[in-house]
C-alpha cells in the first residue's frame, strides 16, 4: 500500500477577463413582435392586479422561464431602471414541470421572483412594445439568430447580422434592443406569485424579502406574530388560524411552508444476552459532539460522554427517551467493540452529548433555536452527529429550515454536521422510492445512508436528489437490515442494559461521524479535504451517484480511506478561491515512453455561502474544476473534456453543465472509466506536466463574496501495474512541492505527544 501525500504549493490566480459579450440569439431560433407583445400584456395584467392592494411597496412578479437556465440568461434589462438592477431585485427560484414542445416530454423549467418598483415595471411594459414595434417595422414582425450578435458560422454558412437601423434608436437603443430580445427568448411566461396553503396545520412559513421582517410584514395583513416563534428575518412558525388568515389576505408572499414536525427513528431493538465490558478511562481522545434524544447516565461508557439534558424541566422524561440518544453516542464511543466486523481502526471517541427531545415526535421550531444556542457554546467541537430528522418529504423547491441552519452554521463556524439519510415511515414499501427528510437536504452537511451485509440500500433507505439537483445522500455505511440478528447493528440498550441488535440510518451516521472527527481531529486534515477523502473512497472507478447510496459505500477501514494501492498515486491539495480563477499548472506526473500510463480520477469539495432566499438556486458560489495534463495552449486538458469556462465555440447547456459536471453542486468528482480491454495512455505534450484549475462563478453580484477554501483528492492508477509513488516524491520535490506522507501511526503519535502535560523541574 501507498500512502497519502499531501501536496504544498502555491496556487496562481486570476482577474476574470474583461470581455464584453453581444446578446444574442441562440443558432436556429427566432423572436417575434406578437411573443413582446404577449409578455407586456401579462405584466400589464400583473401591474393591474397589484394595483389593487396598497400593502406592499413595490410588486412581487414570476417570470417562468423555457428551460433551466444559467445566470446568464436572467433577465437583465427587464426590471432595471432608476440605478437598481434586475439582480437587485431577485428574491427567489423554483422549478415548475412543462412539457417541451419540441419532444412532447416532461421537463423542468426556472420560475424567479422578482420584487420591483412599480415604475420599472411600467418601463418594462413600454420597452416591450417598442421593441415589438422595432421588429414590426424593421424585421417584418420576427427577428432570428441572423441579426443578433456578432458574425458567426451555422452550418457551415457565414453569417453577418445585418446593422441596427440608425432609425430604430429614437425608440430603444440597440443594446437594450438586443439584450431585451436575447432574455425574451428564454421567457415563456410573466405572472403574480403563488403558493398553496390548503393544508390546514401548524406551519413553518418563509416568506419573499418585501418591505422588512416577517414580523413586520404579517402585522401589516393582521397577522400579530410571537418573537418565540420567529426563526429568522423571513421565517416562522404559524398556527393554523395564521395559515388561514395568510392564504387569504397574502399568499403571494410565502416562499416556502413545510409542517412543524420532526420525528425520532422509531427503532426496534432485539436484546442480546451480554451486558458490555467496561471501558478504560479517557485520556486525551477527540471530542465529538452529538444532539439527540436523552442519553443514559448508568451507561458502561458514561465516563466517556459530558452530557447535557437541555428539555423543558417540567417533561418527565420516558425510558424509550434515552433509548436513540444512547444508541448513537454508544456506537461514537465504543462501536468497534460492540461490532469487531466494523472496527474501522479510529479508537474510542468522547462525546459532549446534548439531548434536546423526547418523544416520538417534536418541534422544528425548538430544534432550530436550541442547535444554534449549542454550536455558539461549544465552539471547540469541529465534528457534529445528528441522526434526528422529518417523516414528510423534503420540498424539492425550498431548502427545510432545519437544513437551511446548519448550512449557515458550517459556513460560519468552520465546522461539520454529519446527518441521518431518514429512514422511511412505517407503511412504505421498501421498493417504493420516498425522499428524504429533513434536515438531510443540508447542502454542506455529509449525509449518510444505510446498507445491508452486502452493500445494498438498506429497506428502509430514502432517496435523494433535494432541491430536484443536489446529490443527498452524500455516501452510505452499513446501518443493518434483515430479520436475523447478524444482520443487524450491535448497540447498549439502556432499558435492558445489555447489547441490543437494531437498524438504521441513525447508527449508521456515527460511524462517518467517528471517521471525519478522526481524519480532522489526530490526522489534522481540513473539513474538505477530510469530506473529499470519504467521498472518494467510496466511489468506484466506473460507477456514479446513486440516488440511494449517494457516491457509494465508504469502506469499513480508516486506512482504506487514507492509502492507496501499489499501482496509485494518491495525493490531495488545499487551496483557497478568492478570484475568478485559481490554478497550478506544475504537477509533475512520471511518465513512460512520452505518454502517461493512468486512468485519473479527483474529487473536489468546498463550502459555499448558502441563501434560503433563492430557493432552487440555493449556493451562491461555484467552483468548476479541471484536471489533466497541459497541453501545447498551456491549458489543462481536462480529463473528463469540460470545456465549461474554456475560450472558443463551446456550447454547454445549463442543464448539460448540471448534470455533466455537477455545476453549482459542492461537491465534484471526475473519474476515467477502467475498460476491461486495451488500455490507451495518454500521450504526453511538449510539457511534461499536469495541473489543476478551479474557476470561480458567484450567482449574485451584490454580495461581497468571502475566499472560499477547497481541498481536492487526487488518484493515478498505473495501467500496467507498476509502482511509481517514489518517483513521484522526488519529481514534485524537484519543482519546489513540499511533499508530505500521511502516516498514520506517525500523526497519531504526534497528537497525543501534543496534547502530553509538560511539568517544568
Amino acid at each position: 500500500m501507498n500512502n497519502l501525500l499531501e501536496l504544498n504549493g502555491k496556487f496562481q490566480s486570476r482577474r476574470k477577463p474583461n470581455r464584453p459579450r453581444t446578446p444574442s440569439l441562440p443558432s436556429g431560433t427566432s423572436v417575434s413582435s406578437e411573443r413582446l407583445r404577449k409578455l407586456a400584456e401579462e405584466l400589464s395584467e400583473t401591474n393591474a392586479e397589484w394595483g389593487k392592494q396598497n400593502v406592499l411597496k413595490k410588486e412581487l412578479i414570476a417570470v417562468h422561464q423555457t428551460r433551466i437556465i444559467p445566470k446568464s440568461k436572467r433577465v437583465k434589462v427587464l426590471f432595471s431602471g432608476n440605478g437598481i438592477t434586475s439582480d437587485q431585485e431577485m428574491r427567489g427560484a423554483y422549478y415548475e414541470k412543462s412539457i417541451s414542445s419540441d419532444e412532447g416530454t416532461e421537463k423542468l423549467c426556472h420560475v424567479f421572483i422578482y420584487y420591483v418598483s412599480r415604475e420599472n415595471v411600467l418601463k418594462s411594459i413600454t420597452e416591450l412594445e417598442k421593441a415589438a414595434q422595432v421588429i414590426d417595422t424593421y424585421y417584418r414582425g420576427e427577428i432570428s439568430f441572423r441579426n443578433t450578435g456578432v458574425p458567426r458560422t451555422y452550418k457551415g454558412e457565414k453569417i453577418t447580422p445585418k446593422p441596427y437601423p440608425a432609425a430604430a434608436n429614437s425608440l430603444i437603443h440597440k443594446t437594450s434592443f438586443y439584450a431585451l430580445i436575447s432574455e425574451c427568448f428564454y421567457i415563456h411566461s410573466i405572472a403574480m406569485p403563488k403558493c398553496d396553503l390548503s393544508t390546514k396545520t401548524d406551519h413553518i412559513i418563509r416568506i419573499y424579502h418585501t418591505d422588512g421582517n416577517i414580523q413586520t410584514m404579517l402585522a401589516k395583513y393582521g397577522i400579530p406574530l410571537s418573537p418565540d416563534f420567529i426563526i429568522d428575518e423571513n421565517t416562522a412558525k404559524l398556527s393554523d388560524e395564521e395559515v388561514t388568515a395568510l392564504a387569504q389576505s397574502a399568499p403571494f408572499l410565502v416562499a416556502m411552508s413545510v409542517v412543524d414536525a420532526a420525528e425520532i427513528p422509531k427503532i426496534e431493538t432485539v436484546k442480546a444476552v451480554s451486558a458490555p465490558s467496561l471501558i478504560e478511562p479517557p485520556g486525551n481522545e477527540p471530542i465529538v459532539g452529538v444532539i439527540d434524544t436523552l442519553f443514559d447516565t448508568n451507561a458502561y461508557c458514561h465516563e466517556w460522554v459530558d452530557y447535557h439534558e437541555m428539555i423543558d424541566p417540567s417533561i418527565i422524561p420516558e425510558s424509550d427517551d434515552y433509548r436513540h440518544g444512547t444508541y448513537v453516542t454508544s456506537i461514537i464511543v465504543d462501536g468497534q467493540r460492540c461490532n469487531p466486523s466494523l472496527d474501522d481502526g479510529c479508537g474510542h471517541f468522547r462525546v459532549r452529548h446534548f439531548g434536546i427531545v423526547t418523544g416520538e415526535q417534536f418541534s422544528i421550531l425548538t430544534v432550530i433555536q436550541k442547535i444554534e444556542k449549542i454550536v455558539k457554546e461549544n465552539q471547540d467541537i469541529h465534528v457534529w452527529n445528528l441522526s434526528l430528522g422529518t417523516k414528510t418529504e423534503i420540498d424539492q423547491n425550498s431548502i427545510s429550515p432545519v437544513a437551511a441552519k446548519l448550512d449557515e452554521l458550517q459556513e460560519e463556524y468552520n465546522i461539520v454536521f454529519v446527518v441521518a439519510g431518514t429512514n422511511k415511515p412505517e407503511g412504505i414499501p421498501a421498493e417504493q422510492n420516498y425522499h428524504i427528510g429533513s434536515p438531510a437536504d443540508s447542502i454542506n452537511s455529509i449525509v449518510v445512508n444505510s446498507v445491508d451485509l452486502d452493500n445494498r440500500p438498506a429497506s428502509y433507505t430514502r432517496t435523494g436528489p433535494v432541491l430536484s439537483f443536489y446529490n443527498k445522500p452524500d455516501v452510505s455505511c452499513f446501518g443493518g437490515d434483515g430479520v436475523e440478528a447478524y444482520e443487524k447493528m450491535k448497540v447498549y440498550d439502556p432499558i435492558s442494559q445489555c447489547q441490543g441488535y437494531t437498524s438504521g440510518t441513525s447508527l449508521a451516521a456515527p460511524w462517518i461521524t467517528r471517521k471525519m472527527a478522526y481524519l480532522i481531529q489526530v490526522l489534522g486534515l481540513t473539513r474538505e479535504t477530510a469530506k473529499a477523502l470519504l467521498i472518494d473512497s467510496a466511489c468506484s472507478w466506473n460507477g456514479c451517484c446513486d440516488e440511494k447510496t449517494g457516491y457509494g459505500v465508504v469502506p469499513v477501514r480508516i486506512e482504506d480511506v487514507l492509502n492507496a494501492g501499489d499501482d496509485e498515486i494518491k495525493f490531495y491539495i488545499n487551496g483557497i478561491s478568492s478570484a475568478y480563477e485559481t490554478y497550478n499548472f506544475n504537477i509533475p506526473v512520471p511518465f513512460a515512453n512520452d505518454q502517461f500510463p493512468y486512468y485519473a480520477r479527483a474529487t473536489m469539495v468546498y463550502y459555499p455561502h448558502c441563501n434560503p432566499d433563492q430557493g432552487v438556486d440555493y449556493t451562491g458560489t461555484e467552483l468548476d474544476v479541471h484536471f489533466g495534463r497541459i497541453n501545447d495552449r498551456k491549458e489543462v486538458s481536462d480529463i473528463k473534456n469540460n470545456h465549461q469556462s474554456e475560450e472558443g465555440p463551446h456550447t454547454i447547456y445549463e442543464k448539460d453543465a448540471r448534470e455533466n459536471y455537477r455545476k453549482w453542486d459542492n461537491v465534484k468528482h471526475i473519474a476515467d472509466h477502467i475498460s476491461t480491454g486495451t488500455q490507451y495512455p495518454r500521450k504526453k505534450y511538449e510539457s511534461d506536466v499536469w495541473g489543476i484549475r478551479v474557476v470561480r462563478k458567484e450567482r449574485s453580484s451584490i454580495i461581497q463574496q468571502k475566499p472560499v477554501r477547497f481541498g481536492i483528492v487526487v488518484t493515478l492508477k498505473e495501467m500496467y501495474g507498476v509502482n511509481r509513488y517514489d518517483e513521484f516524491i522526488r519529481a514534485c520535490s524537484l519543482r519546489n512541492w513540499i511533499v508530505n506522507e500521511i502516516d498514520i501511526n506517525t500523526r497519531v503519535n504526534i497528537y497525543q505527544k501534543a496534547d502530553e502535560e509538560i511539568h517544568l523541574e
